[in-house]
């Protein structure tokens, strides 16, 4: 691919890669999509702090855009891991936008490891705010696992919101999370060594079902299985916080979330979702893992996303 020729946490020296994204990794699903070119633009976005991120970019053939989404990843995982589930939601007239968050992907730092949360939901907003250089088309937000977890929280806490947001098995509550003197020894390490990375502990089979999709992450050198001791916490404690404060929510939001998830919790997106009230949608999904749109039968998570994208957009 034209990517390879760039190494995680260098900066390009060109300004941009761009290529057609047309039957590239297609999805094998059933969704009534179209055969609309998209094309993938790959660069380097400038911060406030003067560091850079790489952005992934897809943007379709289509007369009239309806939108922008912004995607925030998952832990260990990077914005070239949705070069599937980009391609599809860009046909239905949407730009889409995927950032590599600090410590993943192409962009800089030690693997696993963040300078702070806020820092975090300030790459949130940088990703805003490229979309938004782009057109003043409305902007909207996804976030998956970690990435629902600081798409949660962005939008409770931040001004600059977007105009709704996509939640997919959000990390308000992990399934391995430290309890009891697990965790009293985790604090205090943490004050120590805030950046020693642990193993993440998850296994394939437990994000997806799709041998093809398990493969594809397996072979996949840019993804991580760590996690640094300040990162782990924040993400304990910012979970609860989106949970205990999700009744301050401003914006639509859509959660989905596997029954089968061995990750993170389906209850605590039930609760969040109680607490928001009418302007949270809640799907639970039987028989979903993780990633539920990487699953064997992803077409009916991927169209909820655009049908709900598609209901807020102007007509």
């Amino acid at each position: 691919m034209i990517l390879d020729g760039l190494q995680f946490g260098q900066p390009a020296q060109s300004g941009c890669l761009s290529l057609k994204v047309q039957n590239l990794f297609q999805m094998n699903t059933t969704l009534n999509s179209t055969s609309t070119d998209v094309h993938l633009t790959s660069t380097w976005v400038d911060l406030p702090n003067r560091q850079q991120r790489f952005m992934h970019t897809w943007s379709p053939e289509v007369p009239e855009l309806k939108g922008q989404l912004c995607i925030v990843h998952g832990l260990g995982e990077h914005g070239g891991r949705y070069i599937r589930l980009a391609p599809f939601i860009a046909r239905h007239g949407y730009r889409v936008f995927a950032l590599d968050l600090q410590g993943h992907g192409r962009s800089p730092g030690k693997r696993g490891a963040i300078t702070s949360y806020e820092s975090l939901l300030d790459e949130v907003q940088a990703g805003i705010q490229s979309a938004r250089d782009h057109s003043a088309l409305p902007c909207y937000l996804f976030g998956h696992s970690m990435g629902g977890n600081l798409v949660a929280n962005y939008v409770l806490k931040r001004n600059e919101l977007p105009e709704a947001a996509i939640v997919s098995s959000p990390m308000f509550v992990s399934t391995r999370e430290p309890k009891g003197l697990m965790n009293t020894i985790a604090r205090v390490a943490l004050k120590v060594a805030p950046n020693l990375t642990l193993a993440a502990g998850t296994e394939t089979k437990q994000l997806m079902d799709d041998p093809q999709e398990q493969q594809i992450l397996d072979n996949d050198p840019l993804f991580h299985r760590r996690v640094s001791l300040r990162l782990g916490a924040a993400l304990i404690d910012s979970g609860k916080w989106a949970i205990d404060n999700a009744q301050n929510l401003s914006i639509p939001m859509l959660i989905s979330h596997g029954l089968k998830d061995r990750v993170t919790l389906p209850e605590a997106s039930q609760q969040f979702a109680a607490r928001a009230g009418k302007l949270c949608q809640l799907k639970l999904l039987e028989n979903h893992l993780h990633e539920t749109f990487r699953d064997q039968s992803r077409h009916e998570v991927i169209q909820l996303y655009v049908d709900f994208l598609n209901a807020l957009c102007p007509k």
